[in-house]
C-alpha cells in the first residue's frame, strides 16, 4: 500500500506541473491577490483531476468511449470555456486588485469553483491519467478497495503539495513583481491560452484528416513490432517470481484496438512478453467489468468466456497457431490453416502449456462488477514450430483479448485489424516480434 501512495503522490505532481492556463491563473492570483487565493484556486484544480482520476481508477470505460466519440465537441466546448475566460483576465485590471484585493469582491470559495470548472473543462485530461495508471502499474491485479483510496489518496496529496508548493514560492515573491509585470502575468496567461486554443484546431483537423481513409491508412502503417527479451532464469521460478521478473524486465505492450464500432467496449488489457531457452513466456493482465469462466475441459470453446489470445505464424509459411485461454487457464490450441481448417493439439502437448491463472481454476458463471486478473502462459518453442536453440530472427504474431458470451462482448487486438466484421484469424495483420 506504501508503493500506491508513494505512485500516487507522483501522478498527483506530474497531472499538475504542466503549466497550462490553469498554472499560469494559480500564479496570477497569487502574486495580485496573494498566497491563499492562489492556493484555493490549486485545490479546485486538485479537485477536478480528482474527479478523473475516479473515473479512470474504476474503469468507467464508457466514459473514455463517450469522450472519444466527442472529441471533436469536447474540445469546441473546452476551448470556448478558456476563450471566454482568457477574455475576462485580459479585460481585468491587477492594480486594482493589488490596491484592494480586500473590497475586491472575489471570495475563496469562487476561486476554487472557477478553477475548477476551468480544469473541468477538459475531459480529455482523463487519457492523461490512463497512461499514467498503465505506465506505473498504479491499480494491480487482485487489488482491494482500500488500496484504490489509498492511490486516489495520493493523487490528491501529490497535487496538493504541488500547489502548496507554487503558492508559497510566488506569494514570497509577491512584492518583488511590479505591476508593469503583473500585466505581463495576465498578458502570458491569454497568450497561453490562445496557444492551447490553436493546438486544439490543429489537432482537431489532424484528428479529421486521419479518419478521412482509417482503412487504408491501418493497411499501410499499422505494423507494429516487439522484441523479447531473453530471461533464463524463469523456467526456474514460480509464479510470484515469474511475476515480479517480469514486471521489471519483459516487455509491456497494450491489447487496446477496439476495431470494430459494434462491439465499443474496450477494457484495460496489457501483455508482458519474454522468453527463456525453451519456452515463451507471455503475462496478461485484464481489467474490466464482467467475468465469466465456465470452461474447464482445453479444447472448449474458451473464446465464449472472459478470454485473452495469442496467434503466430512463422514468416513464409502458411499455417499458424493460435492459444486461447480464459482467465482460470483453460486452453484452445491449434494449427490452423484459416479460421475454418484446424488441427487440435493433442493432449500431450496440451500438458506442455504452463498456465497460471491468478483467478485459480475453478469455473463459475458471469459475475457483474470490476475485476482485475492475470494470467501466466509459457509456451514451449516446439508447440510453435520453432527449435529453441535456432530461433529465427523474428515471427508474426497478435495478442487478443474476447469475451464473445458475456454481456459485454468485445473484440481488442494488439495490432489492429481493418476488416469489416470480427476476425482474429487473419495472418495479414499480424505484427512482428523479435528474437
Amino acid at each position: 500500500m506504501i508503493l500506491t501512495l508513494v505512485k500516487g503522490i507522483l501522478i498527483g505532481i506530474l497531472v499538475s506541473a504542466p503549466m497550462g492556463p490553469i498554472g499560469v491563473l494559480v500564479i496570477q492570483r497569487t502574486l495580485n491577490k496573494g498566497r491563499w487565493h492562489g492556493f484555493f484556486s490549486g485545490l479546485g484544480a486538485m479537485f477536478s483531476d480528482i474527479a478523473y482520476a475516479v473515473v479512470t481508477g474504476l474503469g468507467l470505460h464508457f466514459v473514455t468511449d463517450f469522450i472519444e466519440k466527442n472529441q471533436v465537441g469536447l474540445q469546441l466546448l473546452g476551448s470556448a470555456v478558456l476563450l471566454i475566460f482568457g477574455y475576462f483576465i485580459y479585460k481585468s485590471n491587477p492594480i486594482k486588485s493589488v490596491r484592494g484585493s480586500k473590497n475586491s469582491g472575489t471570495t475563496f470559495w469562487q476561486d476554487f469553483v472557477t478553477a475548477f470548472f476551468i480544469t473541468f473543462s477538459n475531459p480529455l485530461i482523463i487519457f492523461l491519467f490512463i497512461g499514467l495508471f498503465a505506465r506505473m502499474n498504479f491499480f494491480h491485479t487482485d487489488i482491494m478497495p482500500a488500496e484504490i483510496l489509498i492511490g486516489i489518496f495520493g493523487v490528491a496529496l501529490g497535487a496538493l503539495a504541488w500547489w502548496i508548493v507554487i503558492t508559497t514560492i510566488f506569494g514570497k515573491l509577491r512584492n518583488k513583481f511590479n505591476l508593469r509585470t503583473l500585466f505581463l502575468i495576465n498578458r502570458i496567461m491569454v497568450i497561453s491560452i490562445f496557444g492551447i486554443l490553436y493546438t486544439s484546431a490543429t489537432q482537431l483537423g489532424a484528428t479529421n484528416l486521419r479518419k478521412i481513409d482509417h482503412i487504408k491508412t491501418q493497411n499501410i502503417n499499422s505494423m507494429k513490432t516487439l522484441t523479447v527479451p531473453y530471461l533464463p532464469e524463469l523456467d526456474k521460478m514460480d509464479s510470484d517470481e515469474i511475476s515480479n521478473l517480469m514486471e521489471e524486465s519483459a516487455v509491456r505492450q497494450s491489447i487496446g484496438h477496439a476495431n470494430w464500432n459494434k462491439f465499443p467496449y474496450r477494457p484495460i488489457c496489457t501483455f508482458d512478453i519474454a522468453r527463456s531457452d525453451s519456452k515463451l513466456y507471455i503475462r496478461y493482465f485484464v481489467r474490466g467489468n464482467c467475468l465469466k469462466a465456465i470452461y474447464t475441459k482445453d479444447q472448449d470453446p474458451v473464446w465464449q468466456d472472459s478470454c485473452v489470445e495469442f496467434f503466430t505464424q512463422i514468416p513464409g509459411e502458411n499455417e499458424y497457431y493460435n492459444f486461447e485461454f480464459n482467465c482460470i487457464g483453460t486452453c484452445l490450441a491449434s494449427k490452423r490453416e484459416n479460421r475454418d481448417n484446424a488441427t487440435s493439439l493433442t493432449p500431450e502437448q496440451m500438458k506442455q502449456i504452463v498456465r497460471m491463472p491468478s483467478m485459480g481454476n475453478r469455473p463459475f458463471h458471469e459475475m457483474q462488477g470490476l475485476f482485475a486478473w492475470d494470467l501466466i502462459v509459457a509456451i514451449p518453442f516446439d508447440l510453435l514450430g520453432l527449435d529453441g536453440n535456432n530461433l529465427p530472427e523474428k515471427i508474426k504474431a497478435n495478442f487478443y483479448k474476447c469475451a464473445d458470451e458475456t454481456s459485454l462482448p468485445h473484440y481488442l487486438s494488439w495490432n489492429p485489424i481493418p476488416t469489416e466484421n470480427p476476425n482474429f484469424h487473419c495472418p495479414e495483420y499480424f505484427g512482428e516480434i523479435y528474437f
